[in-house]
């Protein structure tokens, strides 16, 4: 029997993230508030007004029971992640002995190599895809299981899959980067051994879909789990590599601790983190036959609660970068400063990472999509993620926004920032479909009306996350789910 996966879950899919916020600005309503601890979150298939006052709804606050969804203006605080998936099998030094044979060269990622990409080819279009992943699903068990999944999605009709490849400590894939870089014992195989994402790209190709996969852990390290206080495997190595890690505003390791399991965040001013993360890229578009990558809001820090970096007195120009600001900024005492000058290049470096990721993606002819969990702003202040800015210097292909929202009426909010975001590249939306472990089940009715709404307003629609595709509602039947599916099927297939 393939073993199923348990997650202790936290969009965010946006998606699958205690995670980084998941919900999304495209829903405006009155007397909410935008805070990454705080989210109104509103129920009834009929909203009230728009406003022009956006509303964000982060991942790590979408609520944990179908409680927190009886009244329109509560206000409710929840820690959930997303995102946790547990092991997919236990030997896996056996199964990475049967594929010794099958070890790729080392991948070295280089800068010198990459041009600037000018696109001569026809407007990219997003895909109508859907989020596969191992929280709470037997997944990538096994072919069958893949196969099993995969029908799922044809309920649907969507067209292409969003595989996560990367979550918690577990990646799936055979990476030769990771085994290079990390050590043995994070690669995770089907019960038969096979590479899960050679699988089920395989599979999934045959069916006629486009494969983006998602690394949805993005900037976060796995540090405790399952309640145990010793460290990870994985977080017993970053920790004890130097600079590996960002520092909280008291200058120790920063946590972030949901439920059972600690996240730190890695430091993407060391240049070995760098150089890891772009490496994981080009071996994907290089080894795999895939349409693209995908990464979500999980690529961010928490502004707010990241502090000063102790790379600024180590890097000499940065050093000097930081004297002249502080000459600009000298009402600020020299750590305040520090922290604000430290957030100013995190969030340099994630552009300018997305920068070379997109060189990547482009000289081998394959897409670099993002899906953030906020408009522009928001997620620029709270998560040093200037999506807007890759998006206007070319640095992404498209966006696919999380919207975990109830209410129907629209998706797009009066909100300047989103206005011009689609003249530039494709901008889509994703829709929930349902939180096994939060207990949060769509109706399949409000599916299907987001589905048309998204398709009238030209935002290409996806999905998170398939297991959820068949689950009635509690107190609905099987049959009533399974129409509505049907009905949005025949919205994406005209």
């Amino acid at each position: 029997m393939p073993k199923k996966h348990s997650s202790h879950i936290h969009i965010s899919l946006c998606c699958l993230l205690f995670l980084l916020p998941l919900g999304c600005s495209l829903f405006p309503s009155k007397n909410t508030k935008s805070h990454s601890e705080e989210s109104a979150i509103t129920q009834g298939s009929e909203p009230a007004m728009i406003t022009q006052t956006p509303v964000i709804i982060p991942k790590e606050d979408l609520a944990s029971s179908k409680d927190n969804f009886q009244d329109t203006t509560t206000t409710v605080k929840v820690q959930n992640p997303l995102c946790d998936v547990s092991c997919l099998a236990d030997n896996v030094i056996a199964r990475q002995t049967r594929h010794n044979h099958r070890k790729k060269k080392p991948i070295s990622y280089n800068k010198s190599s990459s041009q600037e990409y000018i696109s001569t080819e026809t407007p990219f279009q997003l895909p109508r895809g859907v989020w596969i992943s191992s929280v709470n699903s037997s997944v990538y068990d096994s072919q069958e299981e893949m196969k099993h999944g995969l029908t799922k999605i044809e309920k649907l009709g969507a067209n292409g899959i969003f595989p996560v490849i990367w979550n918690k400590q577990d990646f799936y894939f055979n990476s030769q980067t990771v085994t290079n870089n990390l050590g043995e014992g994070f690669i995770k195989f089907t019960d038969e051994g096979d590479d899960i994402l050679e699988t089920i790209t395989s599979l999934a190709k045959t069916e006629g879909l486009t494969v983006y996969p998602s690394i949805e852990s993005g900037l976060k390290a796995v540090l405790h789990q399952d309640g145990d206080p010793t460290l990870s495997q994985l977080g017993e190595i970053v920790t004890n590599r130097e600079d590996w890690l960002v520092l909280n505003r008291q200058g120790e390791i920063l946590k972030m601790c949901h439920f059972d399991v600690c996240f730190g965040y890695l430091n993407l001013l060391q240049p070995d983190v760098r150089m890891l993360l772009l490496n994981l890229v080009t071996e994907l578009v290089s080894d795999y036959n895939i349409d693209g990558v995908l990464f979500d809001d999980h690529f961010s820090y928490p502004a707010y609660s990241v502090g000063c970096d102790p790379l600024i007195e180590k890097n000499p120009e940065l050093k000097s970068r930081f004297a002249s600001w502080q000459e600009l900024n000298s009402r600020l005492s020299d750590l305040e400063g520090c922290r604000l000058f430290s957030n100013k290049i995190r969030q340099e470096a994630i552009v300018s990472f997305f920068k070379e990721a997109k060189k990547i993606t482009a000289t081998h002819g394959k897409k670099l999509i993002l899906s953030p969990a906020g408009i522009p702003s928001w997620s620029k202040n709270e998560w040093l993620q200037d999506w807007q800015l890759m998006v206007e210097k070319n640095y992404l292909d498209g966006v696919i926004m999380q919207v975990f929202r109830d209410i129907t009426y629209r998706f797009m909010a009066n909100s300047p920032e989103l206005h011009n975001i689609d003249k530039h590249i494709p901008l889509g939306v994703v829709i929930l479909l349902g939180l096994k472990d939060q207990h949060y089940f769509a109706y399949g009715e409000r599916i299907y009306r987001q589905t048309r709404t998204a398709l009238e307003i030209g935002k290409s629609p996806s999905y998170y996350y398939h297991e959820m595709i068949d689950i009635p509602v509690e107190g609905y039947s099987q049959d009533y789910r399974n129409y509505w599916i049907q009905q949005t099927k025949n919205e994406l297939s005209q």
